[in-house]
């Protein structure tokens, strides 16, 4: 039974959040970790895959592009739904139906059957971060919300770690047809604990303009800003470089290193590990500072890229393979978390209450479509023609242009900035 909910939400800033906020917390939560675990499973499992169908690395490239591809094409559609229909229900559709379709992975018979599998994937996952986002918005003050939004995404980056580390070792004891089936029972049953959620009204939406949709309306509300615009583009070029690593460093140790495909998911696992420690970190961050200054919030994620730089210079450029190469790589990771807490937070900032999931699923078309799903692809496409170790190359310079659209949003989000109350249920 769900914990019985508030009989009102703070109103004001200063006022700490109840216990049935932190209930909405860890039910969001549990599902973004094993959305997490359901997606990146496969990345530990890629040397097996390869041996067992011949793939390539654009093959490769494209089963793990594939989900954040689905998701950044549905987020805005289904975002859209989420913030006039019910974001409790959309949340439990959507994980019904990456459950059944990790279930449809372990029994594919060809790549073609399971690309289309990792598709659906990423069709069921399209409304976890617009729905859970504005359900934690509702629900915790504005001064919490990078650090509460930051802790979903660490235990999101836990997800992420156990996925990746453990995809190799279970795929070698089990098979990896069967650790796709028993992940996708797993979330099926954790999909239900969505439904414990109580859900807020729906809020009205400022009155309709005499001409023009309101789709219209609502491009012109996001687009419009260019706090909004600039985070996504900053956002969107970090996560490029995570993705990028997250997919390709178990190969690149199995190749360059000699280790086994268990030691190298388990290896690439620990490595993603950091971006939950660095998730924690930065989200703290950028709370304390923004209280401090308003820029604060985006001066941490341009930080991060600026570290992101630095160490992959380093490490790609003066560098050979080794164990100092490796410590300065997975240290990239915890320098692209800067990105996980305060971008969200600063988007809803700046939009209506009643864009606020459609405003996170703007990020996340960016996130998904120019980060999440291109890093992959692209280090892949240039892998397959100049091989992994200098394809790699391409990940600083986007890290270069993230610091740089995260400095410019900085500029703006003062001007942008509004002040939003959680209201009354």
């Amino acid at each position: 039974m769900a914990a019985s909910p508030p009989v009102s939400l703070p109103e004001r800033d200063g006022q700490a959040a109840g216990a049935y906020a932190w209930f909405v917390f860890l039910v969001i939560a549990a599902l973004g970790f094993t959305d997490w675990v359901v997606r990146q499973i496969v990345v530990g499992i890629f040397p097996l895959l390869q041996a067992d169908w011949s793939l390539s690395d654009s093959e490769i490239g494209a089963l793990s592009a594939v989900v954040p591809l689905m998701v950044g094409v549905m987020m805005m559609p289904v975002a859209l739904l989420v913030d006039r229909w019910s974001r409790v229900k959309t949340i439990f559709l959507m994980a019904l139906l990456w459950s059944l379709a990790m279930i449809a992975c372990g029994i594919a018979a060809n790549y073609e059957q399971l690309l289309l599998a990792r598709a659906f994937i990423g069709l069921g996952e399209a409304a976890y971060g617009p729905a859970g986002f504005a359900l934690l918005a509702w629900y915790f003050p504005m001064r919490m919300r990078s650090t509460v939004i930051g802790g979903v995404l660490v235990v999101c980056s836990l997800g992420n770690v156990l996925g990746v580390g453990m995809g190799g070792t279970l795929a070698e004891q089990w098979g990896w047809r069967d650790v796709f089936l028993a992940i996708g029972v797993v979330s099926l049953l954790v999909s239900f604990a969505a439904l414990a959620i109580r859900d807020y009204p729906t809020p009205a939406l400022p009155p309709r303009p005499a001409e023009g949709g309101r789709a219209r309306q609502n491009a012109a509300a996001l687009l419009g800003s260019p706090t909004v615009v600039l985070t996504c583009l900053g956002s969107a070029s970090l996560l490029f470089v995570m993705s990028a690593l997250v997919t390709w460093l178990p190969s690149l140790l199995f190749r360059d290193y000699g280790m086994t495909a268990a030691e190298a998911a388990r290896t690439g696992g620990l490595g993603v590990g950091f971006t939950a420690i660095g998730a924690v970190v930065w989200a703290q961050l950028a709370d304390r500072w923004g209280q401090v200054r308003t820029q604060g919030r985006l001066f941490v994620p341009a930080i991060g890229a600026m570290g992101s730089v630095a160490l992959l210079c380093c490490a790609l450029l003066l560098m050979q393979p080794g164990s100092l190469q490796l410590a300065v790589v997975v240290g990239v990771f915890f320098f692209t978390a800067a990105v996980m807490g305060p971008v969200n937070t600063v988007v809803m900032d700046v939009v209506d209450p009643g864009l606020r999931a459609t405003a996170t699923a703007l990020v996340g078309v960016a996130q998904n479509l120019l980060g999440l799903a291109a890093g992959p692809l692209v280090v892949g496409w240039l892998s397959a023609r100049v091989g992994l170790a200098p394809a790699l190359l391409v990940l600083p310079v986007a890290a270069a242009c993230s610091c740089v659209f995260f400095l410019l949003a900085s500029r703006r989000y003062p001007r942008e900035q509004r002040v939003h109350p959680v209201h009354p249920a």
